[in-house]
C-alpha cells in the first residue's frame, strides 16, 4: 500500500470498530517507516480467518495486529441458548461473538445455573401450572405476567441480569497467538504485547479482564384466552467486553509515536 494512501473502512457502515481501524491505518501510512508494510481485514464484524485484523511486516517480519476501539471494546453481543440439566449451551449468532471470547461466554452461563433455578422454581410454584411448569432451559416457552412480576418483586431476576468478570484472559491470548497475532492496539490506551513481545518493541504485555454481561429480557406480552392471563417469553441477552485500565507509551493511531516505536 502507498504510504499516503488514505483509509475509510466503514464507509457504508456505521461501525465504530472499523472506523478506529481505519485511523490506525492512515496514521501507520503517515509514518511513513521504512520496513513497515501491511495489508488490512475490511470485513465487518469477527472472524477466525486471518492474522488479525492488520498483517503486517516490519522488516520481513511477521506483526500482526488485532485492533480495538477501546479500553473497553465489546467483544459481540448476542443470546444464549442454555439447558441446565445436560450442561448443553449455544451462542446464537455466533458470528457476532469474537471468537477469542466464546469460552468466556461459556464460562459464565454456567454460573448461572442455581440463579436460574431459584427463579424457576419461583415462576413453578405459581398457578396455572400449565403455563407455569417450565423447563430448565433457556430459551423456555412462556410464563405468566403475573409470575414474572413476583420473581422481580423477590429480587430472583436480579442475579439473573449480572454482570460477571474474568480476570485471567489468557484464553484470549492464546487464540490471537495460534493465528500468529502478538500484538493488540486498543483506543485510548495503545499497543501491547499479547503472551511475548514477538518483534522487540518495548512494549507492556496486555493485562486486561474479561466481562460479561447478562440479562434475561423479556420479549413483551401475549393473552392467553384459555386461562384468562397474560403471558410473556425472554430470551437470555449478553455481551462482552476486553477492559482494560493500563496504558501504553506507545500507540499506533499517532503517527509520531509511531516513528518513535520504531525508531526513526
Amino acid at each position: 500500500m502507498r504510504a499516503n494512501e488514505l483509509f475509510n473502512l466503514d464507509e457504508g457502515r456505521n461501525d465504530g470498530g472499523l472506523a478506529y481501524e481505519a485511523a490506525v491505518l492512515n496514521a501507520m501510512s503517515a509514518a511513513q517507516v521504512p520496513g513497515l508494510e501491511w495489508q488490512a481485514d475490511t470485513s465487518a464484524g469477527f472472524s477466525n480467518q486471518g492474522a488479525g485484523d492488520i498483517e503486517a511486516v516490519y522488516n520481513g517480519k511477521a506483526f500482526n495486529i488485532e485492533v480495538k476501539s477501546g479500553r473497553k471494546d465489546q467483544m459481540g453481543g448476542t443470546s444464549i441458548q442454555a439447558n441446565f440439566d445436560t450442561g448443553e449451551y449455544q451462542i446464537v449468532d455466533i458470528e457476532s461473538v469474537d471468537p477469542a471470547a466464546i469460552p468466556f461466554y461459556i464460562a459464565a452461563i454456567k454460573e448461572k445455573k442455581e440463579d436460574f433455578a431459584r427463579w424457576r422454581e419461583h415462576i413453578m410454584s405459581i398457578p396455572p401450572a400449565e403455563i407455569n411448569q417450565i423447563p430448565n432451559t433457556i430459551t423456555f416457552g412462556s410464563v405468566t405476567v403475573d409470575a414474572w412480576d413476583s420473581a422481580v418483586q423477590k429480587g430472583l431476576l436480579r442475579p439473573l441480569n449480572k454482570v460477571e468478570q474474568f480476570e485471567n484472559v489468557n484464553a484470549i491470548i492464546q487464540h490471537y497467538n495460534k493465528k500468529g497475532v502478538y500484538y493488540i492496539q486498543l483506543g485510548g490506551a495503545g499497543l501491547f504485547h499479547m503472551g511475548k513481545d514477538d518483534i522487540g518493541l518495548g512494549v507492556p504485555p496486555l493485562e486486561a479482564a474479561m466481562q460479561i454481561e447478562f440479562r434475561l429480557g423479556p420479549a413483551g406480552s401475549r393473552p392467553n384466552k384459555r386461562f384468562g392471563v397474560r403471558t410473556r417469553s425472554a430470551g437470555y441477552r449478553c455481551q462482552g467486553r476486553l477492559k482494560s485500565k493500563i496504558k501504553s507509551p506507545f500507540t499506533l493511531d499517532n503517527p509520531e509515536s509511531i516513528r518513535t516505536l520504531f525508531n526513526q
